[in-house]
């Protein structure tokens, strides 16, 4: 029983022409995932990420051919069901959509079914649908705060308790078991029921993301504050556990220290990624949140790969480079200030 998915991620063009993309889905733990076939080409490399409270993770990695004439429609099945890809030619047009911000800092504020405020929320991925009904796009550029998560602070008991201490008193407060299992438990049912939304579902089976991290995505502002809160345990504790779901949901890879082909670094000190598209264009999207400070918004090793992967591009006549929304909105450093 298929439970969320499939998600779809683009893993680039290879030389051959083969459009490389991974599917992310869950089902019930212990249940055996069902093959993932694309038609007319070889059935997918299956393989589990992970098991969690209940749930399987299962990556299917499988490419199709494109072919030098006008693009198409392709199609791949999941236990009897089946979606729709499309591809561009070879060397030809490609259509990119580009989407961040995902969120509301209120959490209740149109995501319930019922909530009138849903056709608020949701207009934009509507819009978006449509669009792709009428002219479809071949990828989905996501930029940052896919996720937002500043919720996590009131809905996890141990981590509400936390914040009421004094300034001095939560930076030296040690990071928890029960705080590290409520959010563990808070950022797997947030991206269970995101990946889940109905507005959202249809897109992410059919166009393959390109996913990078902003502050949303751990919690509202990571980055950007005093040294010592962020470098305190609490704060240690949640980023860690949001990079581990970042990469699970986001970059459908096992864990931080083995990620796809395309990622800089893979051993994730940072999610520095950059792909050729074919046609002439690259896409380079550097991890502005890993290693950011006040004081930086990359460190050693973002900077020297980012400058690598822009070297690497020097054939395409097109290059598109991705940032991430530059505005975040810190708490005070300090009680009332």
């Amino acid at each position: 029983m298929r439970l969320v998915g499939p998600v779809l991620y683009f893993r680039g063009q290879a030389d051959d022409d083969r459009w490389r993309l991974s599917a992310l889905v869950v089902h019930p733990e212990g249940e055996e995932a069902p093959p993932l076939e694309p038609e007319g080409e070889a059935p997918a490399r299956t393989a589990l990420l992970a098991s969690r409270r209940g749930r399987g993770l299962w990556r299917h990695d499988f490419a199709f051919q494109l072919g030098n004439e006008a693009g198409r429609e392709a199609r791949y099945a999941i236990g009897g069901e089946t979606w729709a890809v499309y591809l561009p030619p070879a060397g030809g047009r490609r259509r990119l959509a580009y989407t961040a911000c995902n969120g509301v800092e209120d959490e209740g504020e149109g995501n319930h079914p019922d909530d009138p405020g849903r056709e608020t929320r949701y207009a934009l991925w509507r819009g978006l649908a449509a669009e792709h009904a009428r002219d479809p796009f071949h990828l989905l550029l996501q930029g940052g705060d896919q996720l937002y998560a500043d919720s996590l602070w009131d809905k996890v008991p141990s981590l509400a308790a936390w914040r009421r201490l004094s300034w001095k008193e939560s930076n030296r407060a040690p990071f928890t078991a029960e705080m590290a299992d409520g959010a563990d438990r808070y950022y797997l049912e947030r991206y269970f029921w995101l990946w889940s939304q109905p507005e959202l579902a249809p897109l992410l089976a059919s166009v393959p993301s390109v996913m990078m991290w902003d502050d949303h995505d751990i919690f509202d502002g990571w980055g950007s504050w005093p040294a010592d809160r962020q470098g305190c345990p609490v704060f240690r504790g949640v980023y860690a556990i949001a990079r581990e779901h970042f990469v699970l949901f986001q970059l459908a890879a096992a864990r931080p220290g083995a990620l796809p082909e395309g990622f800089t670094d893979r051993r994730g000190v940072h999610f520095g990624c950059a792909f050729r598209v074919g046609g002439g264009l690259g896409i380079v999207a550097p991890d502005l949140r890993s290693e950011r400070t006040r004081e930086r918004i990359m460190g050693e090793a973002g900077w020297r790969d980012f400058e690598a992967m822009i070297g690497s591009m020097e054939e395409c006549r097109h290059l598109l480079a991705r940032g991430a929304a530059p505005r975040c909105h810190p708490w005070p450093q300090q009680p009332g200030g």
